[in-house]
This record gives structure tokens, sequence and C-alpha cells, in this order.
């Protein structure tokens, strides 16, 4: 089993100033309760890298092994626009739409984020639920 990141849970995990002390607390919990490392994917790590202000922590977790960037823009350049355009009335994100590419590539995975409005409609190649956690509704 693969965990896929996405930014939400991840900036609460590495934000100590998280506003919200429930996600942080969620957050934690959760990617502590996981078989690390964890996979992600660049968007994600550009989105939270913003979020912190700064990219360092998580060029430590790259370079500890702690997260895999375990997908390629080049690569994968022509179904992301598949993904994309396929949810354009989502106005889906590139991070979404690589997190869904992972999950088409890695069918045992699960995507850990916090958006649960979005990850109950994305499907694996448009028709298959991909799998995901987030904090209670």
């Amino acid at each position: 089993m693969k965990y896929l990141v996405d930014t939400g849970p991840l900036a609460a995990f590495l934000n100590r100033n998280e506003k919200s002390k429930a996600l942080r607390r969620w957050a934690k919990e959760t990617l502590q309760s996981l078989k690390w490392p964890l996979y992600t994917n660049e968007p994600v790590l550009t989105e939270t890298a913003y979020w912190l202000g700064t990219g360092t922590p998580l060029l430590e977790m790259v370079e500890a092994g702690d997260l895999i960037v375990g997908l390629t823009l080049e690569e994968h350049a022509a179904d992301l626009r598949r993904i994309i355009e396929r949810y354009a009335d989502r106005r889906v994100s590139l991070a979404d739409a690589a997190l869904v590419r992972m999950a088409e590539v890695w069918r045992e995975s699960t995507v850990i984020t916090i958006d649960r409005n979005d990850f109950t409609v994305y499907r694996r190649f448009g028709r298959d639920p991909i799998s995901f956690v987030a904090p209670p509704a």
C-alpha cells in the first residue's frame, strides 16, 4: 500500500503554527499512523512550500527518504491534461490531477487529503473510486 499525501495534510503536519488545531492534530495522528515513506508529487510540494513560506522541511523529508516524489510531469503530461479536462467544472488543481494520476498508476494506494468533496468525485480513469482518508466531515 502506498500513501499519497496532498497539500493540506502535509502543510498542517509541518506547520506548528497551523491555525486549526483540530486539523493539525488530525494531520499528525493520521500521517504518523501510516507506513512511511509517503508519496507525493512536485505540484503538492510547491503548494505546500507556498503555505509554509519555505521549502526547507520538504526538501529535508525528500533527502531523508520520508517523501518520495512519485510522478514526473513530463512523463504523465497527457494523462494529467486528460484528468484536468475531465473535471474542468471543478477547476481541478495540477496537484490534485497528479494525485489522481498516481492513484491510477498505483491501484493499491490511498490519498491522504483534506479535500473530501473533490476526492469523493474524482475517479481512476473516470470510473473507479479513489481510496482516500480525510478529516471527519
